[in-house]
């Protein structure tokens, strides 16, 4: 894998930064050469990679996002082939994914309306085009100090019709936001994504996850096993029309859900305008004719009333330099007489409300005040807070205290209060793993964690085959493609093979350690006779 210390990339992108890095991929943000401007590239390594349906993904998310153009959508600038490297450079929106928001509660109601509306529009544009996301979640959501969201990452993205990339068994996606037909390995659709969004809803106006559990097994059979009616209690303190259309969204069969994001759209009453860039439908030559008498009208009645308006200017400004200073004194005063007599001023139309109307609080701007407002007074602060910073090998969700911060590569260091405090991580190919640290204050503390190291490995080879179960758990049919991973410990190991009967053995696993073991069922059946 490149390392960020190579400063250009592939003869074009200097590297400022390394973002995130998963087992085939990295992301960096850098700068283009030639545009001069700050991009988000990814890069995937292609040299070792045997399942080609990672390379396809990737070349799939660099056509897929070509394709759209959508001010909601992060926007792919171009892509490319150097040597054993596929790159795909990504505009650079300068932004926090939800997750903050989430861990940072500070938008009122009607600002995080405004942003399921936003997330809708752009789930809308990408299914106009055919475009399945299947991993809706916080972390692929982004927004600015403005408030203006973008979803990304479309790496696991398909187009409806075609041929699944991966396996159509296979489960890809976030377990804690995938629908219930994504995991028992059905194709996904639009309603796929609505599910997911819903769950994003869910969690944005509620504070909660749906699903999330302590483990990935349990997370999944939450959702298998969705308690809908439970699930709407929770929604009796927001307001009415969210949660019928968090309702509609979460239901396990898609029949019942809305069939489609502008269904959303319409019950959180956004007008059709503001809703996507549809493709413009080709004219007639009559209809470009008659267009073109109306165009040309309306261009010389603008043109008239503009001259019009400026002779009136004109006259309007020259008896006013023609006044003294207490003639227009006694101008304004009487304009001002124009007012209610009730002192307040006139009721404007509608344009005027639109055009004056006071933007709501951005919540960003407080949280910036409030990081500038800690700066100053960090002294202060050192006296009862700590900071953590943690690495993580190959990635995992980190959490603090039992909440989720996000999945590493963190952004930020983490401040804490001095004491102890628990670190869980968790990543899909291991059990989680649980440990407590001790702050002091004012002072710093760097954490590292190789997930390899941490676990022992089990790796299983049976002859014809076998079912193996450790400690009595059913783990799966052999052959197994890659090792088990475990805790270190004493397991009991059972075999079992219908026609054969069942082999069972205990094994001490050491931590960091690969234990291979083989049996072979011919082998004890001649032995046996």
């Amino acid at each position: 894998m490149i390392s960020a210390d190579s400063k250009i990339l592939f003869d074009k992108f200097e590297i400022i930064d390394y973002l995130k890095k998963d087992d085939y991929s990295s992301v960096y943000l850098a700068n283009h050469v030639y545009l001069s401007k700050k991009i988000v590239l990814k890069v995937l390594d292609k040299s070792g990679i045997k399942d080609e349906s990672i390379i396809e993904r990737f070349k799939r998310e660099a056509k897929l996002l070509a394709g759209l153009d959508h001010k909601n959508i992060i926007k792919v600038l171009d892509f490319g082939i150097y040597g054993d490297f596929f790159y795909i450079s990504f505009e650079y929106f300068e932004s926090n994914n939800l997750r903050y928001f989430l861990n940072h509660p500070s938008l009122n109601e009607e600002q995080k309306t405004d942003l399921l509306k936003q997330l809708f529009i752009s789930l809308h544009f990408a299914h106009q085009h055919n475009i399945i996301h299947r991993d809706i979640k916080p972390e692929n959501i982004f927004v600015n100090e403005k408030l203006h969201l973008k979803m990304g990452d479309f790496g696991l993205a398909y187009t409806a019709g075609d041929s699944f990339v991966t396996n159509k068994t296979a489960v890809v996606g976030t377990p804690a936001y995938m629908s219930p037909e994504q995991l028992l390995g059905e194709t996904p659709t639009e309603k796929s994504d609505l599910f997911s969004a819903g769950v994003v809803a869910y969690e944005l106006f509620t504070g909660e996850n749906l699903f999330i559990a302590d483990d990935i097994n349990q997370t999944i059979n939450n959702i298998l096993n969705f308690d809908y009616d439970s699930a709407l209690s929770a929604l009796n303190n927001i307001p009415k029309e969210i949660a019928f259309i968090i309702s509609k969204l979460i239901n396990s069969d898609p029949k019942d859900r809305f069939n489609s994001a502008k269904e959303a759209l319409e019950h959180l009453n956004v007008n059709q305008d503001e809703i996507s860039e549809t493709p413009v439908k080709k004219l007639r030559p009559t209809k470009i004719i008659r267009i073109s008498i109306v165009l040309i009208s309306s261009l010389l009645l603008i043109i008239i009333s503009v001259f019009a308006w400026r002779n009136l200017i004109s006259g309007t400004d020259e008896n006013i330099a023609g006044t003294s200073l207490s003639d227009q004194q006694k101008i304004i005063e009487n304009k001002s007489d124009t007012q209610s007599p009730f002192g307040e001023q006139s009721i404007p139309d509608e344009k005027s409300v639109i055009n004056t109307e006071v933007a709501p609080d951005n919540p960003l701007k407080n949280v910036d005040q409030q990081k500038k407002n800690e700066n100053n007074t960090l002294k202060a602060e050192e006296i009862s807070q700590g900071t953590l910073k943690i690495n993580v090998l190959p990635w995992a969700y980190v959490y603090i205290d039992s909440k989720l911060l996000d999945s590493t590569p963190l952004k930020d260091d983490i401040r804490l209060k001095k004491g102890n405090h628990k670190i869980t991580l968790k990543n899909p190919g291991y059990p989680d793993y649980e440990t407590e640290i001790k702050i002091q204050a004012g002072k710093e503390k760097l954490v590292s964690f190789n997930l390899d190291a941490l676990f022992s490995f089990l790796s299983v080879k049976v002859h014809p085959w076998g079912k193996i179960f450790i400690d009595g758990k059913e783990i799966g049919d052999t052959p197994f493609y890659k090792p088990i991973v475990l805790k270190a410990g004493i397991y009991a190991i059972s075999i079992v093979n219908p026609e054969f009967g069942k082999f069972e053995e205990k094994v001490t696993i050491v931590k960091g350690d690969t234990l291979e073991m083989s049996y072979n069922f011919f082998d004890q059946k001649i032995l046996e006779n």
